[in-house]
């Protein structure tokens, strides 16, 4: 059985300024196309002021700035979905992680930058209306892989991959 990759991209340097850094990776002319990047709870066209905004309204501008996320589906669901099929996908994709325990500022965007294309996603990690700090331990990453995983196989795709966890009391 052929699955899709989900990761979270870690980095070891986390500061403001590799936010606006991976925002404008995520939008550059070169992997995307404007037509295929879409915000969520923020303008997609200043994405990095307006969580800065929201970072500033409620002093959380210190340690993890945000989450990076990287979907990459098997070759074979573009045999399945059209391009402009995936970019929907990656629309439910992005509203779902910007309504995951809380509500936060999301954008994302569509990469045409290898083999086929892929999904990139940046999330402000602080709730737009709490103030409070998103965490992502094992059970949470779990449980947004399960419902990523739900989005794509509505429309015929590939799953993400567990590697291994399966969800128990223990977690």
């Amino acid at each position: 059985m052929k699955l899709s990759i989900f990761k979270v991209v870690n980095y070891t340097h986390e500061s403001t300024a590799h936010l606006q850094d991976r925002l404008t990776y995520i939008r550059r002319v070169e992997a995307t196309r404007t037509s295929y990047i879409y915000a969520v709870n923020v303008s997609g066209t200043a994405p990095f002021e307006q969580m800065m905004y929201v970072k500033d309204a409620y002093n959380q501008n210190r340690g993890k700035t945000h989450y990076h996320y990287v979907l990459s589906p098997e070759a074979d669901d573009f045999d399945v979905v059209s391009l402009k099929e995936f970019y929907e996908v990656s629309q439910r994709i992005a509203m779902l992680i910007a309504g995951f325990y809380g509500q936060f500022q999301v954008v994302s965007a569509v990469h045409f930058d290898g083999a086929y294309p892929h999904l990139h996603i940046i999330a402000n990690n602080i709730d737009f209306e709490t103030g409070e700090r998103f965490d992502l331990p094992k059970r949470r990453l779990y449980e947004l892989k399960e419902a990523i995983s739900d989005i794509l196989r509505r429309v015929g795709m590939s799953e993400i991959k567990q590697y291994g966890y399966e969800m128990d009391d223990r977690w």
